[in-house]
């Protein structure tokens, strides 16, 4: 496969959670840094972000197979 059809191939759904998961890291950091945040706030959105890792990771039976399937050739 040359680079010009790897470009034109969809994206993995692995690569595609990861890169959700990255823009929530970013947003939520960039909110703590950038904002005055109270420790209720911050804890809420810790709750938010391990609801959305239980969801992404541990909730799809068969998950990890998946991804080795993908990264590995």
């Amino acid at each position: 496969m040359n680079i010009l059809q790897r470009a034109a191939a969809p994206t993995p759904s692995f690569f595609k959670k990861l890169r959700l998961i990255g823009l929530i890291l970013t947003t939520a950091s960039g909110v703590l840094i950038g904002g005055d945040m109270t420790a209720g706030v911050v804890l809420e959105i810790v709750k938010h972000l391990a609801s959305v890792f239980q969801y992404c990771f541990l909730s799809q039976p068969g998950f990890f197979q998946a991804v080795a399937k993908t990264i590995l050739p």
